[in-house]
């Protein structure tokens, strides 16, 4: 059994939010044998400290469902017993490194029921044809339940300074419930049918956006029930998925209920995507951000996202990160939470030279 210790002091709030993900895969040659793929480990986490940054962001779970330690709750176990997570978390701490957990809560599976929607296919998301998708319903009471359960699971385990919520959002396209919340929302609405597609400021879209409030409240609360000091974060596209999206996020009713303490905001905007201009682009989605707060919520509350490789594009030097930390810090925003650690990790050494990251306390 690996001990991974308690907690240290939060960084959240006061404190500019300065982490970095990881997809536990990366970390390690999966042909390499144990004791090398904890050495790979143990080095990466070494060079998140190096940097300058004071908090790990691992998955604890897969997009497709599976479990990244030993869970008794989560029906598949990518790396069986072992714990490459609990390594991780052991490594973070002997470097008195923080620990926010991020959880993909919402999905499983992408277009196919993957992970606990193979035992519970009624729980699945549908799309417009009636086709279950790797997505669970955040509306589903049952589903709920499960998804605080490991979320407690994981607090109970690993004793962390955070959760991080990934994908507690629907998928950017028509989607409809399950069909026990099907039937809930048309009873509570008197209505006979709604559509899929519709996106105004209407019952049906309400009720989205309200179903993933909720379902963040529950979380909340069922970690309150273990340890009501660790913090609770989410990650959001911006302030266009905020009302009348598809993905249906209404991240400020989040954090102005006290359900979210932090919000990391996308910051996957590049040259390749919007030319010359894209560090217009960049303070434009981080000022929206900052004009939903909540009224008695400050810019403490804010991280942006570096995306260091992402689907939308990759940065090519220091000088670049330097660059959107520059912008960032201009709006008010000094949290970042970089995306991934091992893409990272070739930028360090000229990150060390112009002394970002390190920041005084």
């Amino acid at each position: 059994m690996i001990s991974v210790g308690q907690g240290i002091e939060s960084a959240h709030p006061g404190h500019p939010f300065l982490g970095a993900w990881i997809h536990v895969h990366a970390m390690f040659n999966p042909d390499d044998p144990r004791e090398k793929q904890e050495e790979s480990i143990a080095q990466s986490i070494e060079n998140c400290r190096r940097s300058g940054l004071k908090s790990i962001i691992p998955f604890a779970l897969t997009s497709s469902g599976e479990a990244c330690y030993p869970s008794a709750i989560v029906p598949g176990r990518k790396y069986g017993d072992w714990d490459p997570l609990g390594v991780m978390i052991r490594e973070a701490r002997a470097r008195e490194l923080q620990v926010h957990i991020a959880v993909p809560v919402l999905i499983s599976g992408h277009k196919e029921p993957k992970g606990i929607l193979r035992k519970h296919p009624e729980w699945a998301l549908r799309d417009p044809t009636g086709k279950l998708l790797g997505y669970i319903s955040g509306a589903n009471p049952e589903a709920r339940a499960w998804v605080v359960s490991v979320i407690q699971e994981i607090v109970r385990k690993y004793h962390p300074e955070g959760i991080i919520l990934d994908y507690l959002r629907f998928p950017n396209e028509p989607a409809d419930v399950d069909p026990d919340s099907r039937k809930r929302f048309l009873a509570e609405r008197g209505l006979a049918d709604y559509d899929l597609t519709d996106r105004s400021d209407g019952p049906w879209q309400r009720f989205r956006e309200s179903s993933l409030v909720e379902l963040a409240g529950l979380i909340r609360r069922g970690i309150d029930e273990v340890n009501p000091k660790v913090d609770l974060g989410l990650y959001t596209w911006g302030a266009n998925v905020a009302r009348n999206h598809y993905v249906s996020q209404d991240w400020p009713a989040m954090l102005d209920q006290g359900f979210i303490s932090l919000v990391n905001v996308s910051g996957y905007v590049y040259r390749n995507n919007y030319g010359d201009e894209y560090l217009e682009e960049f303070d434009d989605r981080l000022r929206q951000a900052i004009a939903l707060l909540p009224a008695g919520k400050d810019k403490t509350h804010l991280a942006f996202v570096l995306g260091v490789i992402t689907s939308h594009g990759k940065v090519e030097s220091a000088d670049e990160i330097e660059a959107y930390l520059r912008h960032a810090h201009a709006e008010g925003i000094d949290g970042v939470s970089v995306f991934t650690l091992n893409y990272l990790e070739p930028f360090i050494d000229d990150l060390l030279k112009k002394g970002l990251f390190n920041r005084p306390e």
